[in-house]
């Protein structure tokens, strides 16, 4: 699962899509990706922001599922 989880996590200038319990919650490109901020932005400048430790946790608990496009 650890594998699993460094596979999904966004890294800067990646294409991605970010799923909560199923639904699209952003398609964008991650802008920011560090130890203290993960930040995604669309096409219509909405951005969502994740502390990494938090990300982590939800990804394996399953309620994040980020696809990279």
């Amino acid at each position: 699962m650890a594998l699993l989880q460094r596979l999904m996590k966004p890294r800067t200038g990646e294409r991605v899509e970010v799923y909560k319990d199923g639904k699209l919650l952003i398609r964008g490109l991650v802008t920011i990706a560090d130890s203290k901020l993960i930040s995604i932005s669309n096409k219509d400048v909405r951005v969502v922001n994740f502390r990494p430790e938090e990300l982590e946790q939800a990804i394996a608990n399953r309620e994040i599922r980020i696809k990279k496009l």
